[in-house]
């Protein structure tokens, strides 16, 4: 696609003629897709950490109970650093 044709010299309020707001725009809306992408595959990941460790849990050992229950609580923290509920490990040092 290609900027909407503006003259050159008009300036809006904020000091950008049309072709650099378009730009400005078109990245901000680029980065916010490519985040929203990003947090639907982490949620992704976490939901299926939970999943699989349910899944080891109930295998029957002692060894798959401890094994299912630390996969559900990585997958927990990790769905929860992802929405930003709690911080993320980095931030904790």
């Amino acid at each position: 696609m290609s900027p909407p044709e503006v003259e050159a010299n008009s300036r809006g309020s904020d000091g950008l003629n049309g072709q650099e707001l378009y730009v400005v725009i078109r990245k901000a809306v680029e980065d916010a897709i490519l985040e929203i992408i990003g947090t639907l595959l982490l949620l992704g990941v976490a939901l299926a950490l939970v999943w699989a460790g349910i899944a080891i849990a109930f295998s029957g050992t002692t060894f798959g109970l401890v094994a299912g229950i630390v996969a559900i609580g990585c997958g927990v923290y990790f769905g929860a650093a992802t929405l930003r509920i709690i911080l993320p490990i980095q931030k904790w040092f």
